[in-house]
């Protein structure tokens, strides 16, 4: 028999090291990394499939993976001026597949968001012309809802204007 865990939107993880004891007994080891990246905390479903006559059983939400709440250490770089874009990166604590970010406010966008690595996560984010001048807040979000703010860690810089009289 095999094992797996599925989630919507998410890839499965499959048990390794299988082995069955009688009609109802499974046992083995499901690797809740990725890449070096924690699987998505929250819960999963657990699927038994028997190979010699295909037929399956699901139990929906039968295992749950534990996370940490997300912290945030710095955000780089701290600020973007109206009208402009790049790429961010958050560094901190405890990021897992599918963990999201935002910034507050209105007139900043962020794009998609892709953990690198446990401790850090990358998106675009683009300000636009006309976007309030101001500290804004940056929110980390796993996908089992624990999240944590960095409140003013990013800044939209007032673009002040010189006229000059001759």
């Amino acid at each position: 028999a095999t094992a797996k865990l599925t989630r919507s939107g998410q890839a499965d993880v499959l048990m390794t090291g299988t082995t069955v004891t009688g009609s109802t007994k499974i046992t083995g080891t499901f690797t809740l990394t990725s890449g070096g990246i924690p699987v998505a905390p929250g819960a999963w479903s657990v699927v038994v499939t028997n190979p010699t006559d295909g037929g399956s059983a699901t139990l929906t939400d039968g295992f749950t993976v534990t996370g940490s709440a997300p912290s945030i250490t710095t955000v780089s770089p701290s600020s973007k001026a109206q009208g402009t874009g790049g790429t961010e990166t958050v560094n901190g604590t405890n990021y897992a597949i599918g963990t999201t970010a935002t910034i507050s406010g209105t007139g900043v966008t962020v794009g998609a968001t892709t953990v690198v690595s446990a401790t850090q996560l990358t998106f675009s984010g683009t300000v636009a012309a006309g976007a309030t001048p101001g500290t804004r807040n940056v929110t980390v979000t796993n996908t089992d809802g624990q999240a944590t703010t960095c409140t003013g860690c990013f800044t939209v810089p007032r673009l002040d204007t010189i006229s000059i009289d001759p």
